[in-house]
């Protein structure tokens, strides 16, 4: 029971990790492209 209870939580962690990491990395990109826009 406690092991399916561990298995749902890894699913629900690697979902998050697939939607958190694009946004992420978007954001990432974005604040570098206004840092050199600023710059220039």
């Amino acid at each position: 029971m406690e092991y399916e209870e561990h298995q749902k939580h890894e699913i629900l962690a690697k979902m998050l990790c697939y939607l958190v990491l694009p946004f992420l990395s978007f954001m990432f990109i974005a604040i570098i492209a206004i840092l050199i826009y600023s710059l220039s």
